[in-house]
């Protein structure tokens, strides 16, 4: 019996996708994995309906829970808080009650809008965004240098027809895997967007007000008890 059994958690994005060498390829998969461990009921979400029933069928014959499957994009567009308000009905009319909902990349892209970043193809619908980085006038090395300074973990990363080359880059790569396992919440994820905003803009004057954000969000979620 795990610590989450009986509890019901939303895993948005978690159709299991598998790559060419049999591994499975959707983070939202492993983080739905990850809460069926510890015995929780899940409610996930995709566009593809075969991934969604893989993983349902392997879910539920692997860790025993109950998987309620729903079709929705639900990604960072104007009619995201509608996807997920009907995500969630479906979810309440089935288990009864909600106890996580893992939305955490959609709210992160939205935030990152919202401060000014470009997202390349806007927004995303997994837990990978691609931020162009040319409207804030810095590179994805310095970025990621600067961020590394203040504890936030991101990487350079190339853009289509990116004008920089290879090792300096005009993109910036961030995900949510790693906070939305730590307990990391939506409203977590724009204090985080703001940030990187601070870092790209204004770093000299606030990395030290970074650097104690970020410290205190951690401490919300230790790693350890």
């Amino acid at each position: 019996m795990g610590f989450l059994t009986n509890k019901t958690a939303i895993i948005t994005g978690a159709g299991r996708a598998v790559l060419s060498d049999g591994r499975c390829g959707s983070i939202g998969y492993g983080i739905a994995t990850a809460y069926a461990k510890e015995g929780a009921n899940l409610v996930i979400t995709g566009r593809n309906t075969q991934k969604l029933d893989a993983a349902k069928e392997e879910l539920e014959r692997l860790y025993g829970i109950h998987v309620l499957t729903v079709q929705a994009d639900v990604n960072a567009g104007a009619d995201n808080a509608a996807v997920v308000e009907n995500v969630v009905q479906q979810a309440v009319d089935t288990f009864g009650d909600i106890h996580v909902l893992i939305n955490n990349a959609q709210a992160f892209a939205k935030a990152l809008t919202d401060e000014g970043f470009r997202l390349v193809s806007g927004g995303t619908d997994n837990h990978l965004i691609l931020i162009d980085l040319q409207n804030m006038n810095i590179t994805g090395k310095e970025l990621e240098k600067r961020l590394d300074e203040v504890y936030i973990t991101a990487n350079k990363n190339a853009i289509p027809n990116d004008p920089q080359s290879p090792f300096v880059t005009s993109g910036l790569r961030v995900g949510t895997p790693a906070v939305t396992t730590r307990g990391f919440k939506e409203e977590d994820m724009v204090k985080v967007a703001h940030f990187i905003k601070l870092a790209a803009t204004d770093f000299e004057n606030k990395a030290d007000e970074i650097r104690a954000g970020v410290t205190e969000l951690c401490s919300k979620y230790p790693i350890y008890e």
